[in-house]
């Protein structure tokens, strides 16, 4: 198993703007998360027919957690998995889609939409999380 862990001390405490900038950062990112998901969550996991997709800027969304996939799972399992977790993520993408096209005839049902949704959701809302605690015990990131 790799790790990427850097020897203690090697990096210096933050200060007290680096840790308010965390703070607002994490706390903006949790309340955007929570208000569009609160807001707009039907959007995600209703049918549509054929193979229209949803219109809007969710993908740009989707597009942002999967570039930030591979560091989010790093964080969290503390093994370097890298291009992989992007891999198994297109792979149950792909499944989905066509999970969707076979049982729903339809390209977006709610098995994709609700797993893109629970996506951008767990990889946002460990990074706002981690800006909170890495504020709140000043540590370097």
């Amino acid at each position: 198993m790799k790790t990427k862990f850097e020897q203690p001390g090697s990096f210096p405490r933050l200060g007290p703007i680096g840790r308010t900038v965390r703070v607002l950062a994490g706390a903006a990112l949790l309340y955007f998360l929570v208000y569009s998901l609160l807001t707009r969550w039907q959007g995600w996991v209703e049918t549509r027919e054929g193979w229209e997709l949803p219109g809007g800027t969710r993908f740009i969304g989707v597009a942002l957690a999967l570039y930030l996939l591979p560091v989010t799972v790093d964080r969290l399992l503390t093994v370097t998995w890298g291009w992989r977790s992007q891999a198994v993520w297109g792979t149950l993408v792909v499944g989905l889609a066509a999970f969707d096209l076979l049982y729903y005839e339809s390209l977006w049902a709610p098995p994709l939409g609700g797993f893109l949704l629970l996506s951008i959701v767990g990889v946002f809302g460990v990074i706002g999380l981690s800006f909170l605690v890495q504020a709140a015990a000043a540590t370097p990131g």
